[in-house]
Order: structure tokens, then C-alpha cells, then sequence
């Protein structure tokens, strides 16, 4: 059973991924693979910089935009009960980053790729007898040895590891940001088998903590060996 901590992480997770997501429109072709990755390491490395704790300020000053308010636009109750400022969508680079702040505070950030935007063909390929052979609990180091290659990241998550609460109405968000950045990432591989449908048809691989939690093909989900 989820403690109640871990409970709010998700929650409060969900909400940022919902809110990134927008009206349906068509995918957007690559025509520079190399141009994308580089924009990509870009985006990556002003991601880094900013920290939990950090005031709306300063996220603003190192990703190079304010950021978008998208509590006005969203659907979901629990969102609209925020106060204006509590999330922001960031484009840096034509990726997304994502940010939750609370009194001023950055409690949750976020980084992917939009949506719409086709992955280039990079180097990270392996088979699916390969893929089969990973297991919940690897580590992304023995998961990039059984594969071949580096996968292509795709999404992270970082919220505090401790501390985070709710108190009165649900609203009042308590957070000790100065505890260790509880991390989750995303990364893709494609099977060289099918090259003509490795864009649609990735495997993807989520770690936490360094350790797989989640993986899927085709549809097929595995979070339990």
C-alpha cells in the first residue's frame, strides 16, 4: 500500500503531466535528427541547473523564459484550487519543462519532449530478445549493458523524497525541499529488427532511483517480474 507521501508525490506529478498536455495536433517530422539532439542536450543541461527550492525568479532567469500560467486553462479541480503561479510550462529549445512551485518555492520539476514531436533515429537500438531480459530493479547502467546502447530520454521527474504533505483544505502544500530530489526517468530504445517502425513502436523504460520500475512494448506494460 502507497504511503500517504507517496500518495501526493503522484498526485501532485499527474497534475503537472495532465497540464502539459494540449489540444490534439499533428505530429511534427524531424528534418534535422542531429539539430534535435543538439537542442535536446540544451534543454537537458538548463534542466540541471535549476533546483528544488529555487524562487520563480530564478528558474526564469536560467531556462531564459517566465513560463507559461496554466492553471487558467486546466480542467481539473485540484489544479484550478491552486493559487495562479503554482504551475508553469516552460518551452525551452522546443522541449517542455514543466515546474510546480508553492510559496514561491519550486517543489516538483519536469522535463519531456512535446508531444507531437517525432523522436530522431539515434543509436539506440537493441532487440526485443534483449529487451525481454530486462528485469524490475535493474539499474540503468545493467539495463544499458544487456541492451547495447544508451537510450534516448525522453522523460524526468523530480519531486523531494521527504517532507511532502498536505494540511487543512488540501490546498496548503508543506514541502521541505531541502532533502533528497526523489528522481524518476524515462528513456526509449527501438528494436533494429523493424527499422521502417522503430519510431512508433519503442520500447520504453522508466527508472526510479536508478532502479526499473516500469517497461513496455507494443502496448504491453510490465511492472512486476
Amino acid at each position: 500500500m502507497y504511503s500517504m507521501h507517496n500518495k501526493l508525490r503522484f498526485i501532485l506529478i499527474t497534475v503537472c503531466f495532465v497540464l502539459s498536455i494540449s489540444a490534439c495536433r499533428p505530429v511534427i517530422p524531424i528534418d534535422d535528427p542531429d539539430m534535435v539532439m543538439e537542442d535536446l542536450n540544451t534543454a537537458l543541461a538548463k534542466y540541471n541547473q535549476i533546483a528544488l527550492g529555487m524562487s520563480r525568479e530564478v528558474v526564469a532567469q536560467i531556462l531564459g523564459t517566465q513560463g507559461e500560467d496554466i492553471i487558467n486553462s486546466s480542467e481539473n479541480p485540484t489544479a484550478k484550487a491552486m493559487p495562479e503561479g503554482t504551475f508553469l510550462r516552460y518551452k525551452v529549445n522546443g522541449f517542455d519543462i514543466g515546474a510546480t512551485f508553492n510559496q514561491g518555492q519550486l517543489i516538483i520539476k519536469r522535463f519531456s519532449w512535446d508531444k507531437y514531436l517525432d523522436r530522431p533515429k539515434t543509436d539506440a537500438l537493441t532487440t526485443t530478445e534483449k529487451y525481454e531480459q530486462v528485469k524490475i530493479g535493474m539499474t540503468y547502467a545493467e539495463v544499458v549493458d544487456i541492451l547495447g546502447s544508451p537510450g534516448l530520454i525522453t522523460m524526468i521527474n523530480d519531486t523531494p523524497r521527504r517532507g511532502l504533505n498536505l494540511s487543512g483544505t488540501g490546498i496548503d502544500i508543506k514541502v521541505d525541499v531541502s532533502t533528497t530530489d526523489y528522481k524518476t526517468e524515462s528513456y526509449n530504445w527501438w528494436p533494429e529488427e523493424d527499422e521502417n517502425e522503430r519510431l512508433a513502436s519503442g520500447m520504453l523504460i522508466t527508472f526510479a532511483q536508478d532502479a526499473v520500475t516500469m517497461k513496455s512494448y507494443d502496448g504491453n506494460y510490465v511492472t512486476d517480474d
